[in-house]
């Protein structure tokens, strides 16, 4: 993703990526840069995240939508301070970490309506990636401490009430 828009790139050959599809941002939606995206495992939904959180149907690479934030006036954006993304294998739980040093935990079964579930937020510390367990009951989050970096160990196998288990220099 660019300032402007969304693409999709075919790289089943790396030497050769083919465009398959884009999305030009309306103005003053969305972030100016996305620094983390992901793709659900259907690969109907594009996820992506930098101080917004936006959501696009990706299911027809000739017609990509944008529906979280919607552009109508009424809506309320959540996710305004999320960094990386990491998808549950099911595509309907996003776990992103925060600009003030923790986790958040969304439901995205209703991709143009997605709610916040739970969030744990970590001492003295900005987070960094998440990346989940094969299982998707554990998360694996670094995180900065200065001078050093952390990593969290969290228990997700309940993402309405996440753990931390673990956590190391």
């Amino acid at each position: 993703s660019d300032k402007k828009s969304v693409q999709l790139l075919n790289v089943s050959n790396p030497r050769s990526p083919q465009l398959i599809g884009s999305y030009s941002q309306k103005s003053g939606s969305g972030a100016d840069d996305d620094i983390s995206m992901t793709i659900s495992p259907d690969n109907k939904y594009l996820f992506s995240a930098y101080f917004g959180f936006e959501i696009y149907d990706i299911s027809n690479p000739n017609q990509i939508r944008q529906l979280y934030p919607s552009n109508s006036s009424d809506s309320q954006s959540i996710g305004s301070g999320l960094f990386y993304l990491s998808a549950s294998n099911d595509g309907k739980i996003i776990y992103g970490t925060n600009h003030t040093g923790g986790l958040e935990v969304y439901n995205v079964s209703d991709p143009e309506n997605p709610q916040i579930i739970s969030q744990l937020i970590f001492d003295k510390s900005r987070a960094g990636s998440v990346v989940l367990s094969k299982d998707n009951r554990m998360a694996y989050v670094v995180a900065a401490t200065y001078p050093n970096s952390m990593v969290y160990i969290l228990d997700v196998s309940n993402p309405f009430d996440i753990r931390q288990m673990l956590n190391f220099l």
